[in-house]
């Protein structure tokens, strides 16, 4: 062979070598890969059939737990447990006129039975949250299933309830409800649901606070009892009551929360400051205040007897309108003109106009004297009686004819 053929033959051979290699690389190669995808596949699997077993064991927990707050497998004691339990629920809210039924049980592919009640009720809407509060709180297996609220008198809401509470066949037969706190609420207390629901009511326009139309003066007098009584009206007609904001700040105070009536006994003189409160009883309810200043002075001096010659009630219409003869004797006419009335009276006749008492002494042609409280009075003709002039601190001595 030539040095050409040599070179030749050389190279087949080296492509055939290298063929063979290829060929056994990829044999192996093929067979790692292989091996390879079958443990990344028998992998898999074992993680998959891991992740059965823990959801086996979250549903065996989760069963767990349901059969802790499921009502009793026994049908009659589920519906007797539970609905002893609603009427608990609503009486511990203080709603009127609660009405518990049982309707119906219905059982799901033998996996639980569903028990459906309806509870009807008037309540107002604080105490419709209360209800809810109460409910959500309790760990029992149930649900609201719908809530109808309807206005009705005053502030009362006509609640119809319709509820289900579910029963595990394999659930304890004679088992009591659970009492376990229930871990669904966002908040901690049934107050922070009030500030937030029951300022927000749908049912009417914003609640208006009520307005103070007593006096914010009132007077009194040192060891004197004092007796005010509040008034407030509201724009929606709701009840009001009251209260004070410091009731130490006046010792003896007291307050008929109700009525609004206020007693108290000051025993120094002064003036004295209480701050009051109206707050009617509406969604929510809505209060107003108001400073009340008590001004005490000391008792009046008694007063002096009244002077007996110029105020006599019906006296000063009371007129001399004739003096006349009858029998020798002189007497005079008198005529009371608010009532319509004539006296005829006689010297030493005694006689009464209103809270006037006098007795005729003399009568003269012009003018006639009248004894009256102690003093003697000059009454001319055409004057009333009021407008007689003191002549004498005692009966009148003068003669018949010496004035004439």
């Amino acid at each position: 062979m030539n040095r050409r053929e040599k070179l030749l033959a050389a190279a087949v051979g080296l492509l055939v070598l290298l063929a063979v290699l290829n060929y056994a690389v990829k044999r192996v190669v093929a067979q790692f890969t292989q091996r390879a995808e079958l443990i990344e596949e028998l992998d898999a699997d074992i993680k998959s059939k891991e992740v059965l077993v823990e959801r086996g064991k979250t549903a065996r927990d989760t069963l767990d737990v349901y059969r802790a707050r499921s009502l009793p497998a026994d049908s009659v004691m589920a519906s007797s447990r539970y609905r002893a339990w609603l009427h608990e629920w609503a009486e511990a809210a203080n709603v009127k006129a609660a009405n518990v039924k049982h309707v119906r049980v219905s059982p799901f592919q033998q996996a639980h039975d569903r028990h459906t009640f309806s509870v009807t009720c008037d309540a107002t809407l604080p105490q419709l949250v209360d209800l809810l509060y109460r409910f959500y709180s309790s760990d029992t297996l149930h649900r609201i299933q719908s809530l109808g609220a309807t206005p009705s008198e005053g502030n009362l809401l006509s609640l119809n309830f319709t509820l289900e509470a579910i029963s595990l066949p394999d659930a304890e037969k004679d088992r009591p409800l659970s009492k376990l706190p229930a871990q669904r609420l966002a908040l901690d207390c049934v107050e922070a649901y009030q500030a937030v629901i029951v300022r927000r009511n749908p049912y009417a326009p914003a609640n208006e606070p009520p307005k103070f139309t007593s006096s914010s003066s009132q007077r009194g007098v040192v060891n004197q009892p004092l007796s005010v009584t509040l008034k407030a009206d509201d724009p929606e007609k709701q009840a009001v009551r009251y209260r004070l904001e410091d009731a130490s700040a006046l010792p003896g105070l007291k307050l008929d929360e109700q009525s609004g009536r206020l007693e108290w006994t000051p025993t120094a003189t002064g003036e004295f400051e209480l701050t009051v409160h109206a707050i009617d009883d509406g969604m929510p309810p809505k209060e107003t205040s108001q400073q009340l200043t008590f001004a005490v002075s000391d008792p009046p001096p008694p007063e002096e007897a009244a002077s007996p010659t110029r105020s006599f009630d019906e006296a000063k219409y009371t007129f001399v309108t004739g003096i006349v003869e009858v029998n020798g004797r002189r007497q005079v006419w008198l005529t009371i003109r608010s009532e319509g009335k004539w006296l005829r009276l006689f010297e030493g006749d005694s006689f009464q106009v209103g809270s006037f008492e006098g007795t005729i002494v003399r009568i003269h042609t012009r003018h006639v004297e009248i004894q009256a409280a102690g003093q003697t009075l000059s009454v001319r003709f055409g004057q009333n009686l009021t407008e007689g002039e003191v002549v004498a601190a005692g009966p009148s001595v003068a003669a018949s004819g010496a004035a004439d």
